[in-house]
């Protein structure tokens, strides 16, 4: 492993000098994490003579990866993301999910300037995250969509039972 600082960990390094390390896998960690890297040839940059093209493969993997999950969560919809895993594994939580937004980010400056090298280091994430977004969207609307005849069948279950009741009701009340 590569040390572009002194000391044993990150402690005491400033933003700029973590962006600035050559070695640094934070950067599109999220994408690397999720593709499939033997079809990049892993840690390997120079076995793609096109960077780009490397990129695209890989963030290609990632979302197909993505995709097949049974489950993924986003922290930002907790409570959604609750509903997907019971319904993805078949339990129920004792208790619901409280949706909470705070995070240690919050605390930390950010110059313009920093948060461009952000982006431009971590492209491949941003992209993946605007589409675990769309997909997480789809599957929270399919299962809206998969639960409501259920609740329509139960209410016409019972406007069946008690819709002749209900009729005869009506119409006393008219006479």
């Amino acid at each position: 492993m590569h040390h572009v600082f002194a000391g044993e960990n990150w402690e005491g390094v400033s933003l700029d000098e973590f962006m600035a390390c050559p070695f640094n896998l934070a950067n599109n960690r999220q994408t690397r994490m999720l593709a499939d890297l033997t079809l990049v040839d892993c840690y390997n940059r120079s076995s793609f003579a096109d960077p780009g093209e490397r990129d695209r493969v890989m963030l290609r993997s990632a979302m197909d990866n993505l995709r097949s999950m049974v489950f993924f969560g986003l922290t930002e919809r907790q409570v959604d993301s609750q509903h997907l895993f019971e319904h993805a594994f078949k339990i129920r939580f004792t208790e619901d999910f409280v949706q909470r937004n705070s995070t240690q980010a919050e605390r930390v400056n950010v110059t313009e300037r920093q948060m461009r090298t952000i982006e431009l280091r971590n492209n491949l994430d941003i992209r993946l995250y605007r589409y675990a977004l769309q997909l997480f969207e789809q599957r929270v609307q399919q299962l809206r969509e998969a639960e409501r005849p259920s609740v329509v069948r139960r209410e016409t279950s019972n406007q069946r039972q008690h819709g002749s009741v209900s009729k005869r009701l009506v119409s006393l009340a008219r006479n």
